[in-house]
């Protein structure tokens, strides 16, 4: 039995930026329906970093990962994935401890305002793992460009004494916040 990553790519659907073209057969949206209904794995990929796209995979419901380097004709390749069940925080639930408040006086916490600094944060704490070139490259382009299809990147910092002590990457659809790292 082959265990290469080609082989085991065979296995689960491929994604285009062709499904989200206009008339597109099939969307992506409806692709994405049937792999939510259908599909007994949270993952599928593709070969394709376009910002664009990514923005598309987001705003279908798909957290973009990415893998490798890997054999082949691309170095890297992207997989989304299609979670059956994530987490939701209802802010209005939220509880604060007093202790935690008192204790968190000298941090100060920042939106947007050092996503580079965050990325490598991330990498140098975490590694590559799935924060790969091409997909940190888009998620760049995707900040830089203030979003595209409704999607916007972000950068949460804290701050203490003026240093980054803590960051956290994501997106945001509307009122939504998904979390990346």
């Amino acid at each position: 039995m082959c265990v290469c990553v080609h082989c085991r790519l065979a296995q689960i659907p491929l994604l285009t930026p062709k499904m989200c073209e206009p008339r597109a057969e099939p969307s992506l949206a409806a692709v994405t329906s049937h792999i939510a209904k259908h599909w007994p794995s949270d993952f599928c990929w593709s070969s394709s970093f376009e910002p664009s796209f990514i923005a598309l995979l987001m705003y279908e419901g798909y957290l973009p990962t990415a893998h490798g380097p890997v054999e082949g004709p691309v170095e890297y390749i992207l997989l989304p994935k299609l979670h059956q069940e994530r987490c939701i925080v209802h802010f209005e639930d939220l509880h604060v401890p007093r202790n935690v408040r008192s204790n968190s006086r000298d941090y100060h916490l920042s939106v947007d305002m050092a996503f580079d600094e965050v990325v490598e944060k991330c990498l140098a704490q975490h590694g590559e793992s799935w924060l790969h070139p091409p997909i940190v490259d888009g998620f760049k382009h995707l900040f830089r460009s203030g979003g595209t299809q409704g999607v916007k990147m972000h950068s949460i910092e804290v701050c203490r004494q003026g240093e980054l002590v803590a960051g956290e990457l994501g997106y945001s659809i509307g009122k939504t916040y998904c979390s990346l790292s």
